[in-house]
């Protein structure tokens, strides 16, 4: 999870813009490859932004990662991993009896 972990698009549009900031899912990547949106003309679109003539231009859309779909999945992650030790210890001192 922390190797691969979710990203998310942002777009941030200028002050004078009709337009809303606005966040998009843009799934898990490695870490340490480049993630900086490639393809302005498909973002667009994502964001409700119309394909051409769109306020901002592409430096205004960027990634990071989606620190609280991550924090989730540790999380979840913890509490699986508690609750199989919890099953996997049928009584004292830990030794199964079957």
């Amino acid at each position: 999870m922390v190797l691969f972990p979710p990203w998310t698009f942002i777009y941030q549009p200028p002050r004078d813009s009709r337009y809303s900031k606005g966040t998009r899912p843009a799934g898990y990547h490695l870490l340490i490859s480049p993630n900086a949106p490639q393809d302005q003309t498909e973002l667009a679109p994502l964001f409700g932004l119309p394909n051409s003539g769109y306020a901002g231009g592409p430096s205004h859309f960027s990634t990071e990662i989606d620190s609280k779909r991550l924090t989730l999945q540790i999380g979840a992650l913890i509490a699986i991993t508690a609750l199989l030790l919890f099953m996997s210890k049928s009584g004292p001192g830990g030794s199964s009896s079957l």
